[in-house]
Formats: C-alpha cells, structure tokens, sequence
C-alpha cells in the first residue's frame, strides 16, 4: 500500500481532502479505517473521517502537524499501519 502525502489549507478556509491509496486487497476494503497517528492531533475545526479517510472542515488555527509516523494512517485487519497523510500545515 502506499499513499502519503501534504495536505495544506488556510485558517477560515473550508477545506476537504480525500487520501489516495494504493494496493488495498480487494477483500480489505470494506475493513478500511482511518485513523490519526497516537500523539497528533489534527489542526482545530478539522475532522476525520474514520471509515472514509476524508479530512474536512475550515481550520480556527495556523498550525503544521507532522510526526515519524505520519499523521493520518490507513489500518487494514492483518497489515501494519501504513501513513496516508505525512503533514498538515494550515497558514495563517
């Protein structure tokens, strides 16, 4: 599986944001969720969406969010946690 990628928005701006992913076994996709990184937090006024992957909203703060690990990751019963999401940066 591979997708990782920057996602980058502007404070009072709606923003949405699907990921793109790659490989997922046929039989893995209706055991798809999303999920962000232990230890991040998404920027105030977005959201996830678990089953969908879908980051939207219109952020209330300038802020990058970033980790090792990626910020948003894909989770499939039998495969380890791959990162779809490596940086948030919403500008002021």
């Amino acid at each position: 599986m591979t997708a990782a990628s920057t996602l980058r928005g502007q404070v009072g701006v709606t923003l949405q944001a699907t990921p793109t992913v790659s490989g997922v076994p046929a039989s893995c996709l209706q055991d798809m969720r999303f999920s962000v990184v232990p230890g991040i937090s998404l920027p105030a006024g977005l959201a996830l969406d678990a089953r969908t992957g879908v980051i939207a909203g219109t952020p209330s703060e300038a802020r990058s969010a970033s980790s090792a690990a990626g910020v948003v990751r894909l989770e499939l019963p039998g495969y380890r946690p791959t990162a779809v999401l490596d940086i948030i940066n919403i500008l002021p």
